[in-house]
């Protein structure tokens, strides 16, 4: 059995030239993903913008339902300011029946917003 991991870089350009873009990077493990989503300012900018990013800033893994159930998760790293990864994580483990790990670096409010869009657009990329 060949076991494999990869990392997939995605840019998504701001709405307008006001807004940053947002980078998705997307590690699929077997039976897992993990979903980092950070500010960015051009395509050409995305690997600078992982490696600066902070994977703590809001950080949470959620498993998919058993059964008829709910997703469980937990946030691995949160403050009081930053704890929307934990909801996304058990949304995207639900959708993907699969452990999810997210990690957000983004303010709250619209790119926030986008950010699970983001993903599952990523997704769809791969």
């Amino acid at each position: 059995m060949s076991e494999s991991i990869s990392v997939h870089r995605h840019f998504f350009a701001g709405s307008d030239v006001s807004q940053p873009g947002l980078v998705v990077e997307t590690t699929v493990l077997q039976g897992a993903y993990m979903f980092w989503v950070g500010p960015c300012a051009s395509e050409e900018e995305k690997d600078g913008a992982v490696e600066a990013g902070r994977l703590g800033r809001d950080w949470a893994c959620a498993m998919p339902p058993l059964a008829n159930g709910e997703s469980t998760g937990t946030a691995l790293f949160r403050s009081a300011a930053h704890d929307a990864a934990l909801s996304m994580a058990t949304r995207l483990a639900r959708r993907l029946h699969s452990q999810v790990f997210v990690g957000l670096d983004v303010p709250e409010g619209e790119m926030l917003m986008l950010a699970e869009k983001k993903i599952v657009t990523s997704l769809a990329l791969l």
